[in-house]
């Protein structure tokens, strides 16, 4: 009775935030056509893999910045509102695809919504992130994806490219930002199935800083089974040196109590005609295993914007793993418990 409780007081809460959207805004209606937009990026490399048990040359992509294309939009301002929509798919250009690898027929796995937005904010529905908890590393990133967090074992992140999403994007005042969400059961679901993601997140950004915290949950029957995560990070650009931290600890198993820990530091130093150097440091501890259970890493690079769009890198990845840790960095890949892979990456990056 009380989850009953609790799921009509969340649905009363979304309905009134969607009247308030369209309701606060009194703004005069402006003549004007739809806006739709196309856009992309692609990135492809190639990289020398050694995962501790295997040495290999193999191709490359979205090391730097995620290949996708975009296509968003929104209506003409209708007093003071405005209708939106997005859809965005990942792109595999070392084999020309599109879509998600793990779900046939799910091309546009990164994002998926139409929503509606006024002075009192905004609410998507559809495949989305469900706050932005999921990519708090992500806001403070100095090296694009190479700055993303570790994974040793089971990553501890939760609501990242979720379906089902309900969620609110609150104005922002004087910099600061809420957002909240939740993930909740499929149109074609005929029970309930306690297995919905519920998050939110705080930002600040002013200038040259950025600060955020995110909180999120996955429920399941048994409070064994619920899982959770909370983050915090943030990032200054000094203008000779840019510097971001974030931090992330939550219980990541489903058949017991845990605390799992990741953590990345990274730091970015432009120098010149376009040339900056980068470095990223990053730990993590699985406590899935109880013993020997931590992972340190880093990655050193280099990237060189050409033209406003193009940028070549290079990057060399590498991980100190202890007996029971199976930590990775991002483009690695999972590995075996107690191996220390490394990763040298040169690739080209070009958005549009």
């Amino acid at each position: 009775m009380k989850n009953k409780k609790t799921l009509a007081l969340g649905v009363l809460a979304i309905a009134a935030i969607v009247l308030s959207v369209i309701f606060v805004s009194t703004a005069k209606a402006q003549k004007s056509d739809p806006v739709i937009k196309f856009s992309g990026n692609i990135d492809a490399g190639i990289q020398k893999y050694d995962s501790g048990t295997e040495n290999l040359i193999r191709a490359s992509e979205s090391a730097l910045s995620s290949s996708r294309l975009t296509l968003k939009g929104n209506s003409p301002d209708l007093e003071g509102m405005q209708f939106n929509f997005m859809l965005e798919g990942g792109l595999k250009p070392q084999s020309g695809t599109m879509g998600s690898s793990t779900n046939t027929g799910q091309i546009f796995a990164r994002e998926a919504w139409v929503g509606v937005s006024g002075n009192a904010g905004e609410i998507r529905l559809g495949t989305t992130d469900v706050s932005l908890a999921s990519e708090i590393d992500l806001l403070t990133w100095q090296f694009g994806n190479f700055s993303f967090f570790p994974v040793n074992g089971t990553a501890i992140e939760l609501g990242a490219d979720a379906s089902n999403v309900i969620r609110y994007i609150s104005p922002v005042f004087n910099g600061l930002q809420l957002q909240a969400g939740s993930a909740v059961n499929s149109s074609s679901a005929t029970t309930d199935t306690e297995a919905d993601i519920r998050s939110g997140s705080v930002t600040y950004l002013s200038g040259a800083a950025k600060i955020g915290v995110g909180y999120a949950t996955k429920k399941a029957t048994t409070s064994v089974g619920e899982i959770d995560a909370k983050s915090i990070g943030g990032a200054y650009d000094f203008g000779r040196v840019s510097v971001g931290a974030a931090y992330i600890y939550g219980d990541n198993s489903t058949t017991s109590t845990v605390r799992s820990t990741a953590g990345v530091y990274s730091v970015k130093v432009p120098l010149e005609n376009g040339l900056s150097a980068h470095g990223v440091y990053a730990t993590t501890k699985n406590d899935n295993q109880s013993t020997a259970n931590e992972g340190r890493g880093y990655t050193l690079g280099l990237s060189k914007q050409l033209a406003p769009s193009a940028t070549v890198y290079a990057a060399y990845s590498r991980v100190d793993n202890d007996a029971n840790s199976t930590m990775y960095l991002f483009g690695m890949g999972a590995t075996s418990a107690g191996k220390d892979p490394s990763l040298a990456t040169v690739g080209i990056n070009y958005a549009f």
